[in-house]
């Protein structure tokens, strides 16, 4: 009898510890990230333990609305995984350190937007959850190789981008973050817009509701 009241005891004292570990998350509970078009990008939300003990966490996927056309794979900070589990366990964090939940994400040129939800809580404690949330959204709503079709060509070069226009307009150079880092003027017929400006790296130039893709050298 004496066995059961100290092991009932220790039961309560545990829960009452567990359940008093407090958590908190960098950059924050929200996540925004932006995806490249035909890449795999990390995007890392860290799990910081506040207490003095070691934190022991789960970590359950509630939902993802992401275009099932892209690649989804998750790690913790113990292990990588094949796709998106649906559920996983971590070892203790010790007070002040971080565990970290990690989405590589490939959109394989298909653009949109989606959320992966989740819970994060004490293990064992679920009722403290707290919910995690992945925004993520490609740089450009539709993405055209470079072709030529009858309303506009592209052709882009090491140090030039070509445009073959029916109309006048403006367009605009974003970069892989969605930031638009230069614009310019088109007219009817044949542009020629320079990119010596640009540093090296992959953007989109986008005219009214086409994008098209390319690389700066």
């Amino acid at each position: 009898m004496l066995f059961r009241i100290l092991a009932s005891f220790s039961f309560c004292f545990l829960s009452q510890i567990i359940s008093a570990q407090n958590f908190t998350f960098s950059p924050g509970n929200d996540y925004y990230g932006q995806l490249e078009m035909e890449l795999y990008t990390e995007h890392y939300l860290y799990v910081y333990h506040d207490n003095a003990d070691s934190a022991y966490i789960t970590w359950r996927k509630i939902e993802n609305t992401c275009p099932v056309e892209w690649d989804l794979q998750m790690c913790d900070w113990q292990h990588c995984y094949s796709g998106m589990p649906n559920t996983g366990n971590m070892n203790g964090v010790a007070a002040g350190n971080a565990g970290n939940l990690r989405l590589i994400v490939n959109p394989f040129n298909t653009p949109g937007e989606g959320t992966v939800h989740f819970w994060i809580f004490p293990t064992g404690v679920i009722e403290e959850y707290v919910d995690v949330y992945f925004h993520f959204e490609t740089t450009a709503t539709s993405v055209t190789e470079p072709s030529f079709t009858n309303s506009v060509s592209f052709i882009s070069s090491s140090n030039s981008i070509l445009l073959n226009q029916r109309n006048s307009g403006n367009a605009q150079i974003i970069d892989i973050t969605g930031h638009q880092v230069q614009s310019f003027q088109f007219n009817h017929g044949m542009t020629t817009f320079e990119t010596n400006a640009l540093a090296s790296g992959v953007y989109f130039c986008v005219i009214g509701d086409k994008s098209f893709r390319f690389f700066k050298p």
